[in-house]
């Protein structure tokens, strides 16, 4: 039983990979004791995501996990994550005070998948709800600093509407965003005899569609009792980024595949670079369709990490120096190598720096090449 136990805990590290590291930049650990642990997972699995796991290395590293304390020990997590609990609020099955019904399109499919995986990993639970803690913390900023990032809607957020946020609202209202990658704000006004009270009014993505004609925003839609009930656009406040979900599903994929069903769930963004990979297989003679192919595989990481995953932006820049060098257009090679070297400057995995070895080496080549290129033109 204790070889059994010790080749368990083994393979639970050695599916910890690069991709904690994500998990790992939450932030640091807050001031609830209940939480500590998490933190440690955290931070042991940004450790372990940036090293080659080899038997020796995660026999080293188990030796060590089994110095600390059993409550702050990532194995501990692991093997007791239903014990983890924060008190939330309710947003799922949460509608607002809009008297609607869910769409039923490829969209809503893609919202109930995330709810399905939120209600059925405990620790993506746990580590979603330190989230929006850890953004409550630190304090919750209506002007992103970024603001290019951004959609236009988001911008739109005044002063006068954050007086009227509430603790327990901004924590909805984020952890809704965290979990389906936008929300809906509806802004009331109520009229008195003395002022006019402004209020907010939070709508769950499932509830509510924007209307376009020719690429302009109209309005929102609803559906109320089965009809459509429209909503001016100047009363709804549209956040839109990615959904936490989308982020680590490379990882709940490889730890929790029995309950992910990747094969049978609607397309996430880590399936449409999964489907890209088959696409440049399939499209190995042509360069320019694997370029065409990589560019999106790599916009696709960009909007999901913000540059955070160096591992696989540093793969795919690598690759579009490759396919450049090899149609002799060395300029955009060198641009590519540049930034593969850039991104692997500080690795510490025996794979990036390899990488790096590699992108070094075609760098001069391509520079070689392109200055020979010029002196003969």
């Amino acid at each position: 039983r204790q070889l059994e136990s010790h080749s368990n805990r083994k393979n639970i590290l050695n599916k910890i990979n690069t991709s904690v590291g994500i998990i790992g930049s939450i932030g640091s650990a807050l001031p609830l004791q209940k939480t500590k642990p998490l933190f440690d997972f955290m931070n042991y699995s940004s450790i372990l995501g940036s090293l080659s796991l080899h038997t020796g290395v995660t026999d080293y590293l188990l030796k060590k996990f089994s110095l600390f304390k059993k409550p702050n020990h990532v194995l501990y997590l692991y093997e007791n994550y239903d014990n983890f609990i924060i008190p939330t609020t309710n947003v799922i099955n949460k509608k607002s005070y809009i008297n609607c019904e869910q769409f039923d399109d490829d969209l809503n499919q893609k919202y109930e998948y995330y709810e399905y995986l939120y209600q059925n990993i405990p620790s993506l639970k746990v580590i979603i709800d330190i989230v929006v803690e850890q953004i409550l913390a630190n304090g919750y900023c209506f002007y992103p600093e970024n603001k290019e990032k951004y959609l236009v809607d988001e911008l739109k957020i005044d002063e006068e509407m954050k007086e009227v946020w509430t603790y327990s609202k901004l924590y909805e209202m984020i952890k809704i965003q965290e979990i389906y990658g936008e929300v809906f704000l509806k802004s009331n006004y109520n009229y008195t005899s003395k002022n006019i009270k402004k209020e907010i009014e939070i709508i769950n993505p499932k509830y509510i569609r924007p209307i376009y004609e020719n690429n302009q925003l109209l309005n929102y839609v609803i559906i109320n009792k089965g009809k459509k009930q429209f909503i001016r656009q100047k009363q709804i406040y549209h956040i839109k980024d990615t959904s936490y979900i989308e982020e680590l599903i490379y990882l709940l994929d490889i730890t929790y595949s029995d309950i992910t069903k990747s094969i049978e769930r609607p397309e996430l963004l880590w399936d449409k670079i999964h489907k890209n990979e088959m696409l440049i297989k399939e499209n190995i003679t042509s360069e320019e369709k694997c370029i065409e192919i990589l560019n999106d595989s790599l916009d696709i990481i960009k909007k999901l990490y913000h540059g955070n995953n160096i591992y696989t932006e540093s793969k795919l820049y690598h690759a579009l120096g490759c396919c450049n060098f090899n149609i002799r257009n060395f300029k955009e090679a060198i641009k590519y190598y540049k930034k593969t070297i850039e991104l692997t400057e500080n690795a510490k995995s025996s794979e990036l720096l390899e990488l790096k070895q590699k992108a070094i080496k075609m760098l001069n080549e391509s520079v070689y090449y392109q200055n020979h290129i010029e002196e003969t033109f």
